[in-house]
């Protein structure tokens, strides 16, 4: 399941993609693409949400705050 579903759809839009054409770009059925967006029971395989991150350009930041719900701070 995505943690910040609200970041994820933004950045669709943002990009001028519909889920549709996402699920397409991931090999995904569109209906599969929203339950794991959605659903607790389903997740993302990494390589799907590091394909995710190619297609929507994401930074590393937005890639974290989306699939994992937090920002990562580096102490050094």
């Amino acid at each position: 399941m995505v943690k910040n579903i609200n970041k994820l759809k933004s950045k669709v839009v943002e990009k001028g993609y519909t889920f549709k054409k996402v699920s397409e770009e991931l090999q995904l059925c569109e209906i599969t693409l929203r339950r794991k967006i959605n659903d607790e029971k389903y997740d993302f395989y990494l390589g799907e949400t590091l394909k995710l991150k190619e297609i929507l350009n994401l930074s590393n930041t937005e890639y974290i705050e989306i699939f994992f719900g937090s920002k990562l701070e580096f102490n050094s």
